[in-house]
């Protein structure tokens, strides 16, 4: 069961993600060929809008994956995709940056706390969340998993290995 801080930490709209450190560029984003993914990201919009779904901007839409930790047998798997604006998207990533914890533009902070509706405190706790992961997931090599994309990823990795 959630305590009740992990509770409010997982209902805010907009989280911060770390990945980690073994995995990193090891997404879709990194493994499919620039053009697989654009067509991946177009046929998202063409399906869902040109609209972020996390703040409902239409400002520089990218595509995030969404990933699922189990963090007892070290797995990472990817769950889905969703359409995000470039700032919700750089608030979900600033959690792999470990120099952005002492350097968080004001900026950002109030990106996260608007679309939040929640006060700075909540970002610098989600910050401390984030630092207390990096160094559990750190200490551990993950594999990874991608879910229902399994067979792309498997059918690039097989083109580029030719």
């Amino acid at each position: 069961m959630l305590n009740r801080r992990e509770s409010f930490i997982s209902s805010l709209k907009l989280e911060m993600v770390y990945i980690p450190k073994n995995l990193w560029k090891q997404s879709l984003f990194y493994l499919l060929p620039r053009n697989a993914w654009r067509s991946l990201r177009r046929e998202y919009i063409r399906q869902y809008g040109y609209e972020c779904e996390i703040c409902g901007s239409r400002r520089r839409i990218q595509l995030h994956e969404l990933w699922e930790f189990d963090d007892k047998r070290y797995i990472q798997t990817l769950t889905g995709l969703i359409l995000v604006c470039w700032k919700c998207h750089r608030v979900i990533h600033l959690g792999g940056k470990e120099r952005y914890y002492r350097e968080c533009d004001a900026f950002w902070v109030k990106h996260f706390c608007k679309v939040n509706g929640c006060r700075e405190v909540t970002f610098w706790q989600e910050i401390n969340r984030l630092r207390h992961l990096k160094r559990l997931r750190d200490k551990h090599k993950y594999k990874i998993r991608f879910g229902e994309f399994k067979e792309r990823v498997e059918e690039c990795i097989a083109v580029q290995s030719r």
